[in-house]
């Protein structure tokens, strides 16, 4: 970017601390896959490990 140039910055108007240069969909789907991921991921983790020690058992 150089001093001059115009870009997009989109911004909550409630919050306006809380902005982004450019299109946020972009950054909204990484964060929506992380979540996706750990609440699949997450959950079966627990589960096999809480097998495992109730196997050992």
């Amino acid at each position: 970017m150089r001093v001059g140039q115009t870009v997009i910055v989109y911004y909550d108007p409630e919050f306006p601390e809380r902005s982004v240069l450019g299109d946020p969909k972009p950054i909204l789907q990484n964060e929506t896959m992380s979540i996706v991921l750990a609440a699949l991921i997450g959950p079966t983790f627990i589960v096999l490990v809480w097998r495992f020690r109730r196997r050992k058992n």
